[in-house]
């Protein structure tokens, strides 16, 4: 199975640590997820490097793969607002 959106698992939250993501993907292989796209809730737009470094950090090999990041806002057009 494959999971597109995962806040958090376990405990923790896909954040800016490498740690938390290698968490989630040893607690989701387990329950029979084989990947997963780990989702950063929306944040000021100045985190997202961070969230960037700790996810190239990340063993892929440790539990289910995480495929890539999915950012939640804060990306909304000024024009289309409302």
């Amino acid at each position: 199975m494959i999971d597109l959106q995962v806040n958090g698992a376990d405990g923790v939250e896909a954040d800016g640590s490498s740690a938390h993501i290698e968490r989630i993907s040893r607690w989701s292989v387990a329950t029979g997820v084989t990947a997963w796209l780990p989702t950063v809730v929306s944040a000021d737009a100045s985190l997202y490097p961070e969230v960037f470094d700790a996810f190239a950090g990340v063993d892929s090999t440790i539990g289910a793969a995480p495929l890539g990041l999915h950012l939640e806002g804060p990306f909304l057009s000024p024009a289309r607002k409302g």
